[in-house]
């Protein structure tokens, strides 16, 4: 009686032990398949640069954007500029929209001032991600873009101050660096056409032994970006 107890309780650990194993291994399959995908619908690019500190650091890091993104404000994004470029910024108006810099006196810096499309309001942008804002921290790229030809401008006060508004074309994106006292971006050469943005980066990885790990965790729905 003993052995057929122990023959009983064996077998019913064999059981469970090649059910888990086969879990184990849809497990390992179905994670693969996601990875794949992952592959196959997103492409890394690596960041040079410093203008998007502290967001994403200057060395080491790359950016994997999805190759059908849709885009909404404050979106990090990879797109081109007319001189072709590479570049990763962050997404800050759309076509439509007007695009302004107001002098915060207090913390000596040109804060992002924008009328969204069909509003009158002019709203000041709190970004928090932007760095370099304390003491003397005003960012050499305070103009709303240097080359004025074939621009569209509209000047409106707010809180004393006289802003001069870019008028965003249909079409178009403005774009900038977190970093905004050394990045190069629409505060230079002006808003982009829509058809250099190439994807909203999803995912940032560091280049060594753990990128394999942010990614399975990405997909898991463990960390984001």
């Amino acid at each position: 009686m003993n052995k057929k107890l122990l023959f009983k309780k064996k077998s019913g650990i064999n059981i469970f032990v090649k059910h888990f194993a086969i879990s184990i291994g849809y497990a390992v399959i179905l994670l693969l398949c996601l990875v794949y995908y992952f592959f196959v619908t997103h492409k890394c690019y690596s960041v040079v640069g410093e203008s998007m500190l502290p967001t994403i650091q200057s060395d080491g890091q790359g950016a994997y954007v999805g190759l059908e993104s849709e885009y909404t404000y404050s979106d990090i994004v990879v797109c081109y500029n007319d001189e072709h470029t590479r570049l990763i910024k962050r997404l800050i108006a759309f076509g439509g929209d007007k695009i302004g810099y107001y002098y915060n006196s207090e913390i000596e810096f040109y804060e992002v001032a924008v009328i969204y499309k069909d509003s009158q309001t002019v709203e000041i942008l709190q970004e928090d991600y932007v760095s370099n804002k304390d003491g003397n921290a005003i960012s050499y790229n305070n103009f709303i873009t240097k080359n004025l030809d074939e621009k569209i401008f509209e000047f409106i006060e707010y809180e004393n101050q006289l802003i001069q508004f870019l008028v965003i074309p249909d079409g178009y994106v403005y774009i900038l660096g977190d970093n905004r006292a050394v990045s190069r971006d629409c505060s230079t050469y002006g808003a982009l056409s829509d058809d250099f943005m190439i994807g909203k980066v999803e995912l940032i990885v560091t280049y060594d032994y753990t990128q394999v790990f942010t990614i399975i965790g990405y997909l898991l729905g463990i960390r984001s970006n």
